[in-house]
């Protein structure tokens, strides 16, 4: 996969998946916030998390977590445990993000 526009609070994983294609590229909306002393990414449309020291490495780390999902749900012929969602509340949390409305590395709204 591949990781592009590594904005403070989101980044894009890749192209659009279509059962039968090559899935290297997955569009999602990922979330980064702080938790205690580390990075959490949060990829939205998954409910899988990354973390690391940094941003980049929270993202690096959720890049290896939505490879394995997506590898065992094609393995075991269940596309449909790809998208798990996750909880509302991050899904409102990336929009007030986006609206900078949020800073996300406390975690809290202003």
């Amino acid at each position: 996969m591949t990781k592009t526009n590594r904005a403070a609070a989101k980044a894009s994983i890749g192209g659009e998946p279509r059962a039968g294609e090559n899935w290297s590229a997955l569009n999602l909306n990922v979330l980064g916030v702080r938790e205690d002393c580390a990075w959490c990414a949060i990829a939205l449309e998954m409910s899988l998390r990354g973390y690391g020291e940094t941003f980049d490495a929270a993202l690096d780390s959720l890049v290896e977590a939505v490879e394995a999902q997506v590898t065992f749900a094609a393995q075991h012929d269940n596309l449909d445990q790809i998208f798990v969602p996750a909880e509302p509340h991050y899904f409102r949390l990336y929009a007030d993000a986006n609206l900078g409305r949020v800073d996300t590395t406390a975690g809290h709204r202003r």
